[in-house]
């Protein structure tokens, strides 16, 4: 229901785009960036279709914030991979992106964990990570 427009003196190749969603337990930025010879209207149009496929999915993680969560999750997997039943942790999106699975094979080649992909149907996925069974000691 806020909308604020902010015009900065600079020059740039283009405009930029950021919509805010405040739900309850989650809150989702999308944005989209312009560039030399792009439409404003096309900018924004793309902005508003990432947030309706977000919106549609009914997910509480989106695409961009797939990947971003990764590392945090292999962090605690990783540091707590020693104690009784390991750490586990997860959570549901849409399909994830390409950038996303392949972030979690990298992430998965320099910390000893697992990151798992399980299609839980109309189009969502979970994401889990959890401590590698046969982690070096």
């Amino acid at each position: 229901e806020q909308c604020r427009v902010l015009e900065l003196e600079g020059r740039g190749p283009g405009n930029a785009l950021c919509l805010l969603v405040e739900c309850e337990h989650v809150t989702e930025v999308v944005t989209s960036f312009g560039d030399k010879g792009r439409r404003a209207e096309d900018v924004a149009q793309a902005a508003v279709n990432e947030l309706q496929r977000w919106l549609a999915a009914e997910v509480p993680v989106g695409e961009h914030l797939a990947d971003q969560l990764l590392i945090p999750m292999a962090l605690a997997a990783a540091g707590f991979a020693d104690h009784a039943g390991g750490a586990q942790s997860s959570f549901v999106c849409a399909e994830p992106s390409m950038h996303t699975r392949t972030n979690a094979e990298i992430i998965a080649r320099f910390l000893p964990v697992v990151f798992d992909f399980e299609g839980i149907g109309d189009g969502r996925t979970r994401v889990r990570c959890q401590a590698r069974e046969d982690r070096a000691s």
